[in-house]
């Protein structure tokens, strides 16, 4: 009987990779293999699936063995598991530990379990040494299958046997990352499901940030990166399998709060590589912009009174655009580029270590930071009347920053005071970028001509309806810039200008 946590890296893989990866050296030891059917059970409603729990039974021909296992909350690689032997292939709850059982019957609230899917799978494990670590490898082939539906399963597992994550990140680094090898944080439960109850792709909000109490600069700034990283991930499959518009937003929200952790690591604790780490992150994001703008621009159309030919025809244009954007952005996405700065921010992170005398204690450091940046966005934002649109993005950017900067520090503060102030200024710091980001939407049309790839006729009666558009809502522009003027000065406002009651009840 067993329970800890597993910690795991997970490469997606294709069958050419995964036999070409069995001959590397620095994977290459001796094996043993296995074949194993698993049942996972579950709710006739998916109670443990909500309580993002997994329950399954696994038979590799000699033993039987009963797991659990919960979602990882925090790092992308690291989930709480339970096993335990069984004397048959039957679900036994009573073969679990007394904590994994409590909290399956807790999910299930009475309900009966049953299998749900299944999987067969050949794997192969060996177990190699890097770094200071020993570290095991699964190569994984088979299937998940739920009734009539099945669907390939075929990858490679790193699991840390002893030593430290980061050597886990470095041997998964040392490996050809791309197409056809890349990070997914998809387990075989969740495929289970969607195949056993047709669900597509979905997107994944940030989940909020609850910082330990006392939790030194270093961890936390671990923890925010590991957070922004993993709803990253979680983003993938929506965007690569589905070209979800909510998954692009949100993969782009995931690494704009990357971002924001990296410049607090840079400004917090002089990290010179935090620096380079945001910038690589800048040129990412920028690579998946033309997306995520003709999405902005459909749904804004989608939402217009029904036009004529001419605008159907705009419309068509705009979704053979979109086609397009979204190819190079699963390109990119499975890029050695993008997969390496992955795994490699997170590396980086791991490398931040435990405290340091010199390190200020992170409330202290937080907060002082935190005036900076209000102190210098409420100088830049105090015209915005007269600002350039230009002038105006920039700021959104700094808003922006600030907002999830602020998020994350938020759960540290003791004083209830603190915590309603800080909760008025990201209400209106929400409030000004979106704003401002319907100003930005007014000057999209001529920065995206540039970017678009298709006919170039198509290109100009794009930009042409997109700038007639605008021409029409430009008498919107002094009332949204009013609003946006209102909502900063309250978000950047000194502490002792700030009337709680006054400004909560200003809308």
């Amino acid at each position: 009987m067993a329970n800890g946590h597993e910690i795991e890296l997970k490469l997606a893989a294709s069958p050419q990779m995964l036999a070409q990866m069995r001959l590397m050296d620095v994977l290459r030891t001796e094996g043993r293999q296995k074949h194993f059917s698993t049942a996972y059970y579950d709710t006739a409603d998916r109670r443990l699936a909500a309580a993002h729990l997994a329950l399954r039974v696994r038979n590799d021909g000699t033993a039987c063995e009963i797991t659990l296992k919960r979602a990882a909350t925090g790092k992308a690689v690291s989930r709480a598991e339970w096993n335990a032997p069984l004397d048959g292939a039957e679900l036994d709850l009573g073969a679990l530990p007394p904590e994994a059982a409590r909290l399956v019957i807790k999910a299930a609230k009475g309900a009966d379990l049953a299998p749900i899917f299944s999987l067969a799978i050949d794997r192969e494990v060996r177990t190699v040494a890097f770094g200071r670590s020993r570290i095991e490898l699964a190569f994984d082939q088979g299937a998940v299958s739920a009734g009539a539906q099945t669907q390939p399963v075929c990858e490679l597992e790193l699991e840390l046997v002893s030593g430290s994550l980061r050597d886990l990140l470095g041997l998964a680094r040392a490996l050809p990352l791309g197409p056809d090898l890349y990070w997914s944080t998809t387990s075989k439960s969740a495929a289970g499901y969607r195949l056993a109850d047709g669900i597509a792709s979905v997107a994944v909000k940030a989940r909020p940030v609850r910082l330990p109490v006392n939790v030194g600069t270093r961890a936390a700034l671990r923890h925010l990166v590991w957070a922004s990283i993993g709803q990253c991930l979680a983003n993938a499959d929506a965007v690569t399998r589905a070209s979800l518009p909510e998954g692009l937003h949100q993969m782009r929200v995931a690494l704009r709060r990357l971002r924001a952790a990296l410049r607090l690591a840079h400004e917090m604790l002089g990290d010179a590589d935090a620096s380079i780490l945001d910038a690589e992150w800048d040129a990412a994001l920028g690579l998946l912009g033309t997306a995520r703008d003709l999405d902005v621009i459909l749904d804004r159309l989608g939402k217009g009174k029904k036009g004529t030919r001419t605008q159907a025809d705009v419309r068509a244009a705009i979704e053979q655009e979109r086609v397009q954007a979204y190819a190079a952005v699963v390109q990119f996405v499975h890029s050695a580029a993008f997969q390496q700065l992955l795994v490699g921010t997170v590396q980086w992170a791991e490398g931040l270590g435990a405290p340091r005398p010199e390190d200020a204690p992170l409330g202290q450091a937080s907060r002082a930071l935190l005036k900076v940046w209000r102190r210098k966005l409420r100088r830049r934002s105090a015209q915005l009347g007269d600002a350039s649109p230009d002038a105006r993005h920039r700021v959104r950017i700094g808003l922006k920053r600030l907002r999830y900067a602020t998020e994350f520090f938020t759960s540290v503060a003791r004083d209830p005071a603190r915590k309603a102030l800080d909760r008025l200024r990201l209400d209106r710091l929400a409030e000004a970028q979106a704003h401002l980001g319907d100003l930005n939407d007014l000057d999209v049309g001529a920065a995206l001509g540039a970017r678009l790839t298709g006919d170039p006729l198509h290109r100009a009666a794009i930009v042409e309806a997109l700038e007639a558009a605008a021409h029409a809502r430009r008498r919107d522009v002094p009332k949204l810039v009013a609003k946006a003027q209102a909502a900063v000065d309250v978000a950047l406002a000194k502490r002792r200008d700030i009337d709680l009651r006054g400004s909560a009840k200003q809308r």
